[in-house]
């Protein structure tokens, strides 16, 4: 298993964003592997199986822009 995590935050004054949605996505595809909610703090963490070599992490927030990034 791979670890993915981190804390999401809101870049003009680091506030934590709570509840925001974060996804992994299939790099090829872009099918959904897995999703939650961030924490109250803004931190989340994913067990990703091995087999998923590149992953894409998308971090949607009502009110911003949906950010999606290529983990390889």
């Amino acid at each position: 298993m791979s670890i993915i995590s981190g804390t999401l935050v809101e870049s003009s004054g680091n506030q934590a964003l709570e509840f925001a949605a974060v996804s992994i996505l299939k790099a090829g595809n872009d099918s959904l592997i897995t999703g939650i909610l961030t924490e109250e703090q803004g931190r989340f963490q994913f067990e990703i199986p091995l087999r998923y070599r590149s992953v894409k992490v998308e971090f949607a927030y009502l009110g911003f822009k949906t950010l999606v990034k290529t983990l390889s």
